[in-house]
């Protein structure tokens, strides 16, 4: 890189990058779009021609949120007023389009209890989170749960299936993935198996 040094000795060879240079007239963007369809012939587009994905694309504003906001919970009453906050917003920016309901960290690690036995000691358990998710939706906004790859507690042998079938029982409309920069195939089967049109909503830039 410009900023980096390289030093080579005498009569040795290093191999600076693989690729190609070529020269083009014009605008930058002449380059680019020449960059965009030499490297999308070796790319597998499959996951974005799912169903569902293309209302995904267009989406534009989301939340992230601890399942402790008081926004979003009533402490008091130990029960979940997401469709007030919804209607809040709705109100003064025309709401979300998306929802990261973040039940997991900072929480897990206190105790035995690893991030899908902490969705179901939430208020209403299991069913609690899914009227949440079902209230959510009918107001237009999707749901997503978090996946936590580094949640090794139980040392459970697969999570991918676990964290699928939570999907599954609350109906979430996808996951986001802590810490990751994509979803590898056999996560992407596991859930297919509950809701092919679920998203996978990567923290880092995607591979």
């Amino acid at each position: 890189w410009p900023s980096g040094k390289l030093f080579v000795e005498h009569g040795e060879a290093k191999t600076i990058f693989t690729g190609t240079l070529r020269v083009f007239e014009g605008p930058w963007q002449n380059g680019f779009e020449w960059f965009k369809e030499n490297w999308r012939q070796n790319f597998d587009f499959s996951n974005y021609e799912r169903p569902g994905h293309e209302k995904f694309d267009h989406m534009f504003l989301g939340v992230w949120s601890f399942i402790y906001d008081r926004n979003i919970y009533d402490a008091e009453n130990n029960e979940w007023i997401i469709d007030e906050y919804l209607e809040k917003a709705k109100k003064e920016y025309d709401g979300f389009d998306q929802y990261v309901f973040w039940h997991s960290y900072n929480r897990v690690g206190t105790d035995p209890r690893d991030q899908f036995d902490l969705l179901q000691d939430l208020p209403g358990g299991i069913d609690g989170v899914k009227d949440f998710i079902a209230t959510a939706n009918a107001m237009g906004t999707k749901v997503y749960l978090p996946y936590n790859p580094w949640d090794k507690i139980r040392k459970r042998k697969n999570m991918y299936k676990r964290q699928a079938e939570d999907l599954g029982a609350v109906n979430a409309d996808g996951l986001f993935l802590d810490t990751m920069g994509g979803g590898d195939n056999l996560f992407r089967q596991e859930v297919n198996k509950f809701d092919p049109s679920a998203q996978f909503l990567s923290e880092f830039r995607p591979d």
